[in-house]
């Protein structure tokens, strides 16, 4: 039976870490940390014997868009990258367009294993250029646009 929960090592990024019962909650409002760090927390059962638990979590930031693509096989910027999408958005439609408005790419669900990367719906290379992007959130309704350049 359980006698007390708490925390024995708040984050070390001065995020408030709280137990609300058995849910642990930590409050990063205002601090821009991302990375890993490790919370304790300890606990007594109703004879006093006790352990403490580390965790290791990840805090990841916000969604970045990535406006250059170089799809030549020389490992740098392969792919038109929106990092954390998955994470913070994983419901999400991506359309690209070219610079007279038909839609070249279009993927539900972009993440890494669906990627632009320089290829049309048929899969043929698109040339270089300017390319437009739109990216829907499927579960807040927001879009957003912008550019991105593609060099071969």
């Amino acid at each position: 039976m359980l006698s007390s929960l708490t925390i024995a090592q708040q984050p070390a990024s001065g995020a408030v870490a709280t137990l609300n019962g058995t849910s642990l909650e930590i409050d990063y409002n205002g601090l821009p940390f991302t990375g890993t760090e490790t919370i304790g927390i300890r606990i007594c059962d109703v004879f006093g014997e006790c352990t403490t638990q580390l965790f290791s979590i990840t805090v990841i930031g916000e969604i970045e868009i990535y406006n250059a693509v170089s799809p030549n096989n020389d490992g740098k910027n392969e792919i038109f990258k929106i990092q954390n999408i998955d994470a913070l958005e994983p419901d999400n439609t991506v359309v690209i367009y070219n610079r007279w408005g038909a839609n070249v790419f279009e993927v539900d669900n972009y993440s890494e294993a669906n990627v632009f990367c320089g290829l049309n719906k048929n899969g043929n290379e698109l040339p270089s250029g300017t390319y437009f992007y739109k990216i829907i959130f499927h579960s807040t309704g927001k879009t957003q646009t912008g550019y991105l350049v593609m060099k071969r």
